[in-house]
Parts: C-alpha cells; sequence; structure tokens
C-alpha cells in the first residue's frame, strides 16, 4: 500500500452499514449521515438534544463524540437500528456536507497544526507518500501536496484518516434522501425541526 501505519476498523459491521454509523434512535424520525469535520458536533449536540440525551453525554464527557462511541453506538440493538434505518426505509436520511474546498483546507491545518507524535497522526504516513512521490528531503507540506497525498491514498484505496478522506460513503450515499450542506446548518436544522 501507498500509504502504511494507519489503522483501520476491519469490523464487518461498517462494510455493511458504512463508516461512520449514523445517528439514530427508536424515537426520533431521521437517520443522519455525517463525516468528520462538517459540524458533525454540532449536528450530534442537537441530535442528542432532540432524543432527551445532551446533558447526560455531556456529564459523560465535554466531548460529546465519547458518548457517541461509548455509550450510544454500543447501544444493543444500535447496528439493528442503522440497518433498519439505512436500509428498511423506517426513517428520512440526511447527510450533513461541507463544502469539499472548505473541508480540505480544514484537513490540511489539522494536519500542519498537529504534532508528529500524537496518537494517531498522519505525518508518519505523509511522510512515507512525500518519499514515494520523490518529496523525502523536503520539510513540511504544501496545501497542493495535502490534496495530492489524499487523492493518492483513495486511488489506490489506502487507509486514510476519516477526518481527511472524501464524505463520500458508497454504502450509505444511494440511501439518502436529503443532503444538507452545512453553510445553511441553523436553516437546515430549523427546517428539519418544523418538518418532522
Amino acid at each position: 500500500p501507498l500509504v502504511t501505519g494507519v489503522q483501520t476498523c476491519a469490523l464487518p459491521i461498517f462494510v455493511l452499514l458504512g463508516y461512520p454509523l449514523p445517528f439514530v434512535h427508536p424515537a426520533f424520525p431521521l437517520a443522519i449521515c455525517w463525516r468528520p469535520k462538517s459540524a458533525c458536533t454540532t449536528v450530534l449536540k442537537w441530535f442528542f438534544f432532540h432524543i432527551g440525551r445532551l446533558e447526560e453525554s455531556l456529564a459523560c464527557s465535554k466531548w460529546p463524540h465519547v458518548y457517541r462511541e461509548e455509550v450510544l453506538f454500543s447501544s444493543p440493538g444500535y447496528e439493528e437500528l442503522c440497518r433498519e434505518s439505512l436500509f428498511g426505509k423506517k426513517k428520512f436520511v440526511v447527510k450533513f456536507i461541507r463544502d469539499p474546498a472548505r473541508r480540505a483546507v480544514s484537513g490540511f491545518l489539522q494536519v500542519i497544526r498537529g504534532s508528529a507524535e500524537a496518537p494517531g497522526s498522519p505525518w508518519s504516513d505523509i511522510c512515507y507518500w512525500k518519499k514515494s512521490v520523490g518529496l523525502g528531503d523536503q520539510d513540511g507540506l504544501t496545501f497542493q501536496q495535502f490534496v495530492r497525498y489524499v487523492v493518492d491514498c483513495k486511488r489506490v484505496q489506502s487507509p486514510i484518516d476519516v477526518h481527511l478522506s472524501p464524505q463520500r460513503c458508497s454504502v450509505q450515499d444511494p440511501r439518502v434522501d436529503a443532503v444538507l450542506p452545512i453553510e445553511n446548518l441553523k436553516e437546515e436544522l430549523r427546517n428539519l425541526e418544523q418538518r418532522f
């Protein structure tokens, strides 16, 4: 592979339902597909508010994704509810997306501001990629090189951090009923509240 050292989830559930799993709840009329760096924290808090779990999630951690991973996604029957929501047409499926150019800049800034020693840092993979394309002696990374790195990883299907990878999901996207741009997030959330 072009990139080495990236841990990937080998669980079949992510192959069957896409990654990351959508936000679903039995009493909530929507299934929310999302990607990191696309207002996911705001949308997650909005979802928790509507299912009555916002305070509980924030009591667990100030970072609501901890509750999402440790409680919501680990709940008995959650995977089946996701399956029914995506494939059984039991819920209206929405997906929040961010302008791809803005999201790419955000991912680039995350990478260059991050520490190479931080857990999960993509720097070792980027250094390996730079050597493979003849840039091994260069310090740092330009935005153009970052975009090329992402494209090369996707082209050869090398694992890449979900914060950097494109927003497409081949499993979930065909089942999405509405794609909602986060650039109009406040309006989109209000519209969903009024409709559902």
